[in-house]
C-alpha cells in the first residue's frame, strides 16, 4: 500500500515516476518483520502492478561486469559482450528514438544516449529534493535508464528539515540521506559509464557526466527553489543561493516542517510588519511549524551510547579503520558525535528559549526574503505590471510548486492498519487528497487509533496519543517512524 499510495503522490508531484495501476489484497497472510525489530505480525499478501515507459535500470546493464577482483563475483553475461551493443541498440531506438534517427554511428548514438540519461537524472533527484522526498535505496538496480522513479521501498518524505534525515532503518552510515542524494545518483551515472565502456570508452563518457550532470542539477533545482519563494522576475543568482541557503539554515536551526515552510511563503506579504510583537502573520505560522524542544532533542537523540561512542572515537583516533572492524559506519560515528554536540547546546535551552530564538531566527530571515520580493515587484512594474498582479502570479506560481499535502509515513501506517482489517477508508481518503496535493482541501481529519503503538513498535507516551489527527500536522509518534524494505 505505501508503494501504490506514493507513486500516486508522486505523479501528482509532478515528478517523473511510473504508476501504480492497482493493487490486489488476498486473504492468505504471509509472516513479515517489517522494523526488523524481532516483532514479525501477519500480513495480507498483496500485488501490485505498475506502469512505466520501460523498467530498464542502470543495473540491467551490469550482467556484463567482468569478475570483481574484491569480491570475486561477476556478471550473469560477463562473457558474452557481444550482447551489450545488442541492448544498447534497443535502449536507444525503442525509448531515445529522436537520438537514434539523428545520429547516423552507434558511438555517437551511445555518447548522446548517456548523455540524456545524465541530464534525466539529474534533473529527476532535483525534483525530489525539493519536495523533501528520500528514496532510501539508490542502488543501480534501482535506478530507471529513462530517468523516472521506478522503486518505491524504504522511503520518505522528510518532515522536519534535517540534511542527515534518512527514512531506512538499514543505512545507518547515511549513504543514501537527504543531503546525498544527488552525489549517489552522480555516482550511479558513473557506473552506468563503467558498465557500457566496452562500446563507449570512459575517456569519453566521464566528461560527458563531469559537463552535464551538475550543471544541469544546479540548474534544475536553483529553477525550482526560484518558483517555490516566488521569485519570477529577475534572476540574481548568487543573491538567490545566499537566500535559500539561509533559509534552509533557518528550517534545520528551528526544526521546522519542510513542506509547510515552503508553503507558508505564498502568504508573506511585502509590507507586512516585520517586527516579532506582530506575530500573527506568516511569521506566528513559521514558529507553529518549528519542533517543540523535546522533538529536536529527540531528533538528534544518540544511537550509540555516549561511553561506547568516546570509546570507538578514541580507537578511531589511533586506527581509523578500527569502526569498519566492529561493523560501525564511519560516517554513523561522525554524525553521533555531531548530534551530541547539538543535544548538548539545546540541553541549556528552555521552551521559552527555544521559542524566541526561533522568532528572532524567522523574523530575520523574512526580512531578507521582504527585500527580495520588493526587488522582483520594483523590476516587474518597469514592464507595466500593476501590484496586485505582480502578486498574484507569484502566489499562483508558488502555489504550484509548494505542496500543501504528502504523503507523510505515520498517514500511511494508519491508512495500511485499518486496510489489514477491511476498511479501505482511509486508503481513500489519501488517494483522494494527494491526488490534488497543491489544492486547498476540506479533507478532514485521520483517525488514529491508540493500537497503533504497539503495531508499530513505537514507545509512545500516553500524553502524546492523538484520537484524530490533520493532515499538516503529526502525531507525537509520526516522527520518529523509519521504515525498511519490507515495510
Amino acid at each position: 500500500f505505501r508503494a501504490f499510495l506514493c507513486s500516486v503522490d508522486m505523479l501528482f508531484l509532478k515528478s517523473q515516476t511510473s504508476s501504480a495501476v492497482m493493487i490486489v489484497t488476498s486473504y492468505y497472510r504471509v509472516i513479515r518483520d517489517i522494523f526488523y525489530s524481532c516483532n514479525a505480525i501477519y500480513e495480507r499478501f498483496s500485488i501490485i502492478s505498475r506502469m512505466a515507459q520501460t523498467f530498464l535500470r542502470f543495473g540491467s546493464f551490469e550482467i556484463f561486469k567482468p569478475t570483481d577482483s574484491i569480491t570475486g563475483r561477476k556478471g550473469p553475461s560477463a562473457d558474452r559482450l557481444d550482447i551489450l551493443p545488442v541492448l544498447l541498440n534497443y535502449t536507444i531506438q525503442t525509448f531515445y528514438a529522436e537520438i537514434y534517427q539523428k545520429h547516423q554511428t552507434d558511438k555517437e548514438r551511445y555518447l548522446e544516449f548517456y548523455r540524456e540519461v545524465v541530464k534525466r537524472t539529474a534533473r529527476l533527484v532535483a525534483h525530489w529534493q525539493c519536495v523533501g522526498w528520500c528514496h532510501g535505496v539508490l542502488n543501480t538496480d534501482n535506478m530507471s535508464i529513462v530517468g523516472v522513479t521506478i522503486d518505491y521501498g524504504p522511503f520518505g518524505f522528510m518532515e522536519r528539515y534535517n540534511p542527515d534525515f534518512v527514512c531506512n532503518t538499514s543505512d545507518d552510515g547515511g549513504r543514501y540521506s537527504y543531503k546525498a542524494q544527488p552525489e549517489i545518483c552522480r555516482w550511479n551515472c558513473m557506473k552506468l559509464g563503467e558498465a557500457i565502456q566496452h562500446v563507449l570508452p570512459l575517456s569519453e563518457s566521464l566528461p560527458v557526466l563531469e559537463q552535464e550532470y551538475w550543471s544541469t542539477y544546479n540548474g534544475h533545482y536553483h529553477q525550482l527553489l526560484k518558483e517555490k519563494l516566488g521569485l519570477v522576475y529577475v534572476d540574481k543568482r548568487e543573491e538567490d543561493d545566499k537566500l535559500f541557503k539561509t533559509f534552509f539554515q533557518t528550517m534545520e536551526a528551528t526544526g521546522a516542517d519542510f513542506t509547510n515552510a515552503f508553503r507558508i511563503l505564498s502568504s508573506v506579504r511585502v509590507d507586512e510588519e516585520k517586527t516579532p510583537e506582530n506575530n500573527d502573520g506568516s511569521l506566528s505560522y513559521l514558529v507553529r511549524q518549528c519542533a517543540p524542544l523535546d522533538a529536536l532533542k529527540q531528533m538528534f537523540r544518540p544511537k550509540i551510547a555516549p561511553q561506547q561512542l568516546q570509546m570507538i572515537v578514541m580507537l578511531m583516533a589511533q586506527d581509523p579503520s578500527i569502526a569498519e572492524q566492529f561493523g560501525i559506519e564511519p560516517a554513523l560515528i561522525e554524525r553521533e558525535v555531531e548530534n551530541s554536540k547539538k543535544l548538548r547546546e539545546l540541553s541549556k535551552l528552555t521552551d521559552e528559549d527555544k521559542k524566541a530564538k526561533d522568532t528572532e531566527l524567522w523574523a530575520s530571515w523574512l526580512t531578507q526574503y521582504r527585500s527580495r520580493l520588493q526587488e522582483d515587484i520594483e523590476e516587474a512594474k518597469r514592464s507595466g505590471l500593476s501590484e496586485p498582479e505582480i502578486t498574484a502570479h507569484r502566489v499562483s506560481t508558488q502555489n504550484e510548486q509548494n505542496p500543501k499535502y504528502i504523503l507523510r509515513n505515520w498517514m500511511a501506517h494508519v491508512a495500511i492498519q485499518k486496510a489489514e482489517n477491511g476498511d479501505y477508508s482511509e486508503v481513500n481518503k489519501l488517494l483522494a487528497v494527494l491526488s490534488n496535493p497543491y489544492d486547498e482541501q476540506n479533507e478532514g481529519f485521520i483517525d488514529v487509533e491508540d493500537t497503533l503503538e504497539k503495531q508499530a513498535d513505537i514507545s509512545v507516551g500516553t500524553e502524546n496519543k492523538k484520537s484524530t489527527c490533520s493532515f499538516d500536522s503529526s502525531p507525537a509518534w509520526g516522527s520518529s517512524l523509519r521504515v525498511s524494505c519490507s515495510s
